[in-house]
């Protein structure tokens, strides 16, 4: 039986003989830079339960060449040890294997936030609107139909939008940070 997994693995005969080593020689191929480590992770416990199910194939072997009913159950005692010890690797693979998904689309929707933001932030120039004051102002090449308005320059820095308002003849409040700028500019 195959199990899937999340990357391909080569397995090199030539590398295991010419080294006299029973375990596979792994190379990955096709794996995105980002998961290469949890996936070389995730390969050395995927040798690990290579190697169990030797162990269990050699265990199973003596199992069926010793006829004594003692060496019989210690045989089986052992083979049902390995088992579980193939199961506990099983599931570490698979919890691995489930952060590394968790964590590539964390990765993907902090991406499509980003380019989010970065069409938003387009829409905006730096604005000096007095004595060096400045506020973000929405860009000439806007939709038409949207009104005029400046963005607190504080908030935009931490990507957040927040119109000022005004509260007196030229000045204006910031609604989300409290910050109040007094403009030599009237806004238009």
């Amino acid at each position: 039986m195959e199990i899937p997994l999340p990357f391909r693995v080569e397995f090199s005969v030539e590398k295991v003989w010419k080294f006299r080593r029973c375990e596979p020689v792994f190379s990955f191929v096709d794996v995105p830079y980002g998961l290469r480590v949890n996936s070389l992770i995730m390969a050395i416990e995927f040798s690990k339960a290579i190697g169990l199910v030797s162990a269990i194939t050699g265990t199973a072997k003596r199992l069926l060449e010793t006829r004594e009913e003692v060496k019989v159950n210690e045989v089986a005692i052992q083979l049902q040890g390995i088992v579980l010890d193939l199961q506990s690797e099983m599931m570490i693979i698979q919890s691995d294997y489930q952060n590394i998904l968790r964590s590539r689309e964390e990765l993907e929707k902090k991406l499509v936030e980003q380019e989010s933001w970065d069409k938003e932030r387009a829409r905006y120039v730096l604005k000096n609107v007095g004595a060096g004051v400045f506020v973000r102002a929405l860009n000439a090449t806007a939709i038409p139909s949207e009104p005029a308005h400046w963005l607190c320059a504080n908030c935009y820095d931490e990507k957040k939008k927040s119109i000022m308002q005004g509260c007196a003849v030229n000045t204006y409040r910031c609604p989300r940070c409290k910050v109040e700028i007094r403009a030599m500019e009237i806004l238009r």
